[in-house]
């Protein structure tokens, strides 16, 4: 299975540097540094794993940029983007294909030529392309109605490109793509690591993509699930204020019941599980910074003792708070 990504980079960026990280057996890793001068500048991590390629893409356009890939066969891709706008014209489908941060695509074409064009601003993504039979077997095993109907689509050669106005990360994607990007493993673990996660990202897509992002009997109705994703924006707007259930049910209308249990049936997370995520996020930000104390850090959250900070963040993170300690820190 060929790099997709090789003609797209070289077909637009001057200079290029490839470096190998690792090949073996089973994963091949490279990391490619690109630059068109006064243009654009970015780097890319791709990953050949079994049956798939998984990119981890930066790009930061200093103006509107345009890339175009030939399209030379079929490709089926997911496409997650972590900040920045894309837009990406497929040869196949009718209409422009738009995605913004936090935003996801699952896409299939047979003729996958196509131009996509970033706005002028810091640009990340994850994409994972499929080999095709390796893409059929997982669908298949699978063995659902939806699952059926797509590998039919597929059969048949017929374009497939769900809405991207209707994928949105919920809190479940949200932890598996925060998870590969700060990945601490090494060597061989880390690349088990990956494909673990880039299938469990693979999983929690396809049952949005199906329709089937609710477990089957939900009691969530279509008017509590909009102000449920308000409860859920709110939050990740003010997860450092003492927020409360009852301040929660108040402001948004709400019973402490529907709350609670429609949180978590529609984001796989209690509330205060979604803001303990939040807040040792920024916890882990603001110690890698080395700018405070493990302390400072710890007021600074939420947290009334060092203690109790240390054994919440290692438990979160794995590792205590210690680990971000220099020589010459405070």
């Amino acid at each position: 299975m060929d790099n997709p990504s090789n003609d797209v980079l070289a077909g637009r960026f001057s200079r290029m540097e490839h470096l190998l990280i690792t090949r073996n057996q089973r994963y091949t890793e490279v990391e490619t540094r690109f630059e068109e001068p006064g243009l654009a500048s970015g780097q890319a991590r791709i990953i050949q794993m079994p049956g798939l390629f998984l990119h981890h893409l930066r790009i930061d356009p200093k103006e509107i940029l345009t890339m175009d890939a030939p399209g030379d066969g079929e490709e089926i891709e997911s496409v997650f983007i972590l900040r920045g706008r894309l837009t990406s014209h497929f040869e196949r489908h009718s209409g422009p294909v738009r995605l913004q941060s936090e935003r996801h695509a699952f896409q299939y074409t047979p003729d996958f030529s196509s131009r996509h064009i970033l706005e002028p601003e810091p640009f990340e993504a994850f994409h994972v392309h499929y080999d095709i039979p390796f893409l059929k077997s997982l669908l298949g095993a699978a063995g659902s109605v939806p699952t059926d109907a797509l590998v039919d689509s597929l059969e048949r050669g017929e374009p497939f490109f769900p809405s991207p106005d209707k994928l949105r990360f919920d809190a479940r994607m949200e932890e598996v793509l925060r998870a590969m990007k700060d990945c601490a493993f090494l060597r061989s673990t880390r690349y088990l690591y990956l494909e673990a996660k880039t299938l469990e990202l693979f999983a929690l897509q396809l049952d949005e993509v199906t329709g089937r992002g609710l477990p089957s009997g939900s009691s969530i109705r279509r008017e509590d699930g909009k102000t449920l994703a308000e409860v859920h924006r709110f939050i990740e707007l003010n997860y450092l204020e003492p927020l409360s259930l009852t301040q929660l049910c108040r402001q948004f209308g709400l019973n402490e019941f529907k709350l609670k249990k429609g949180y978590r049936e529609q984001y796989g997370t209690t509330v205060f599980g979604h803001i303990h995520q939040l807040r040792m996020r920024k916890a882990k930000a603001l110690l890698a910074e080395g700018s405070m104390t493990v302390s400072e850090v710890a007021d600074h959250i939420g947290y009334a003792g060092i203690h109790a900070f240390s054994a919440a963040f290692k438990k979160a993170v794995g590792y205590p708070p210690s680990r971000f300690f220099r020589a010459g820190s405070r």
